[in-house]
């Protein structure tokens, strides 16, 4: 059923060709996989999981535009490869002859795909350990933890739980620790760490497994941030995003697959790709607005995410990329 979507996709892409004048390449997959754990002591732990897999990139026939998308999912029956290369083939038509801005702090709509990204390394630092050894903006200049102290905005919940029917995920890990319902950060408080089972046992404590998926909850959704926005970026996509500092999670790297000028409310004109040097906990500190969560993982890897479309104020922007 998926070959015949994609041949689909590929047919509908080649009538749509002429008038848009690009060209594509992209894959769909479909991934049947188990997973079984057993020791002397009698513990037996077993998972099977499947996940289909879609993503496109379009390119302008010469070369000075692209657009990006993928999807996955774990229900290969939901999966419309066509749906997702039209979105990169018409995110490649709209970024044709951008312009160049003047890089400086911009307020900045974030899609879903955009906030993974970010969301991804500063998830790691959630961590006993990485607190320990001070590379985690949740440790204290004393050595102690963040944890119990509201650091963002009260709209903002983060948690996990591989039973989410929406966002299914494995529920143990390699050393068959069970992954349970965890609450990370509740309504801007810190909530919970990772704790290894070594610390654990050491320390007389619960360890706390690392999370499979990550769900933030929308307490005030908005359905339409560009429209709220008077002037600032639309970011779809980064190509990358390096840790410049741990201690504080700043992140750096050039936007890609779609920046777009808002202005009074509406998406005007491409953007030449820029330099973004930002930390997502200034952007959970900043936050104007919350949209829709939707599926979603980091750009070409998966970690399964429901995350909304947010909207910050003054993100950092250093330069030009020169990107395309």
């Amino acid at each position: 059923a998926l070959w015949e979507q994609l041949e689909q996709a590929a047919a509908e892409f080649r009538d749509a060709t002429p008038s848009r004048d690009q060209r594509a390449f992209g894959s769909v997959s479909y991934a049947e996989n188990a997973r079984a754990l057993a020791s002397s002591n009698g513990l037996f732990l077993y998972q099977p999981s499947t996940l289909a897999h879609a993503q496109f990139r379009c390119f302008s026939s010469d070369g000075r535009s692209t657009g990006f998308a993928e999807a996955y999912t774990h229900d290969p029956t939901a999966m419309r490869p066509a749906d997702i290369l039209r979105e990169a083939a018409e995110t490649c038509a709209a970024w044709r002859d951008p312009v160049a801005i003047e890089a400086k702090r911009l307020t900045t709509v974030f899609e879903p795909r955009a906030l993974a990204d970010m969301l991804q390394p500063m998830l790691r630092q959630f961590s006993s350990r990485a607190i320990a050894g001070d590379q985690s903006f949740l440790r204290r200049l004393d050595g102690s933890s963040f944890l119990g102290t509201t650091l963002f905005d009260t709209r903002v919940t983060l948690y996990s739980d591989p039973w989410d029917a929406r966002l299914p995920s494995m529920p143990f890990t390699s050393e068959g620790e069970t992954i349970g319902e965890e609450y990370w950060v509740k309504k801007g408080v810190i909530s919970q760490i990772v704790i290894d089972r070594y610390e654990a046992n050491a320390s007389g404590i619960d360890a706390v497994a690392p999370p499979t998926n990550l769900i933030m909850d929308v307490a005030q959704p908005v359905q339409d941030l560009v429209a709220k926005t008077e002037y600032g970026l639309l970011v779809r996509g980064f190509a990358n995003l390096n840790i410049l500092d741990p201690k504080n999670c700043l992140l750096s790297g050039s936007t890609r697959d779609g920046l777009f000028l808002i202005e009074n409310g509406k998406v005007t004109k491409p953007v030449h790709n820029l330099v973004m040097r930002e930390t997502p906990v200034y952007l959970f500190k900043e936050l104007i607005a919350l949209g829709e969560p939707v599926r979603t993982s980091t750009t070409g890897g998966y970690f399964p995410m429901r995350l909304p479309p947010i909207a910050v104020k003054d993100v950092m922007y250093t330069q030009a990329s020169g990107l395309i």
